[in-house]
């Protein structure tokens, strides 16, 4: 496994000396309590039980701190092959093909985190992944997991906001009549129907902007972009638009075998620990070129 082997690396608040799956070395740039150095990685009381901290109170400017990694078990390891599009010491993105959960949901072993830890295990990994968010069953593309909870908190927080993008590529039934399109209509649970979302006054806030770029005689290829992580989110705001997405089994219907035409294609974010720019892209799936699109060379995301 690649370490940062005495290679330092300037970070916001600290400065990183050596860092792989057993321990963190590093110092912070000016004098700080050991409370102000759990705030800045953002530590719940319970995350700071899994690793071992010096034995001090406080820390000068330059100071060496090494927290070390106990291993964890890894559980139910699948070590089907996995599709690695970016890997550091923290994070690991993969590209996840259509028909696989993400997670475990009590009736099968075989899911993309367990494919993950599979693939880490092999690498003598000592931590097992979290998926950092999910697609759904039938979607595919982008899926970023954490390596070690010593830095989880930072990417969820990262997550979280708004300065994180995410664009898809989706087919939708019929011809799209709007060059681009973007949708606010709020987004709830459907009381009525197990599952499903749908739009709704008292819903939460959901911000989809769409762009068309190929029609066909019965479809359009869309390119997705989202601000807010909704269930079922883009699914829904096509549907409302009365353009569902094809094999939509809950909002539009199953048109063929082939799954959902969604396609978690491209991810920006600002990595919360390196402080650089992070920009993943896939090509478009194949089920889409399949279908007779081509149009996909634009992913550059409207802030």
């Amino acid at each position: 496994t690649k370490t940062f082997r005495y290679t330092m690396i300037m970070c916001k608040n600290y400065k990183i000396y050596y860092l792989d799956d057993k321990k963190f070395l590093f110092a912070m740039k000016k004098d700080y309590s050991k409370e102000e150095m759990i705030a800045t990685f953002q530590l719940s009381k319970k995350t700071q039980k899994l690793f071992h901290f010096p034995n001090k109170e406080s820390y000068k400017k330059d100071e060496k701190i090494c927290i070390s990694f106990p291993g964890e078990t890894i559980p139910n390891p699948s070590f089907t092959p996995i599709e690695v599009v970016y890997e550091d010491e923290m994070i690991l993105a993969v590209n996840k093909p259509p028909f696989l959960l993400v997670h475990e949901d009590g009736n099968t072993q075989d899911t993309l985190q367990n494919r993950v830890n599979g693939y880490l295990l092999q690498k003598n990994w000592t931590h097992p992944a979290q998926a950092l968010h999910r697609i759904d069953y039938e979607t595919s593309g982008l899926v970023l997991f954490s390596k070690n909870r010593f830095f989880q908190p930072l990417f969820d927080a990262c997550m979280a906001s708004h300065a994180f993008y995410k664009q898809y590529l989706c087919i939708v039934k019929g011809k799209f009549p709007y060059k681009e399109k973007t949708c606010t209509f709020p987004i709830a649970r459907n009381r009525h129907q197990a599952n499903a979302m749908i739009v709704h006054k008292n819903g939460k806030e959901a911000y989809t902007h769409i762009e068309r770029l190929e029609t066909k005689q019965d479809s359009s290829l869309l390119k997705v972009e989202i601000q807010t992580g909704r269930k079922h989110q883009i699914r829904v705001h096509c549907a409302y638009l009365g353009y569902p997405i094809i094999n939509d089994s809950i909002y539009g219907g199953i048109q063929n075998g082939k799954g959902l035409y969604l396609q978690n294609q491209t991810m920006e974010f600002m990595h919360p620990v390196y402080g650089k720019q992070m920009n993943l892209h896939l090509e478009m799936d194949p089920r889409f070129k399949a279908a007779g699109y081509t149009k996909c060379d634009s992913h550059k995301i409207t802030k």
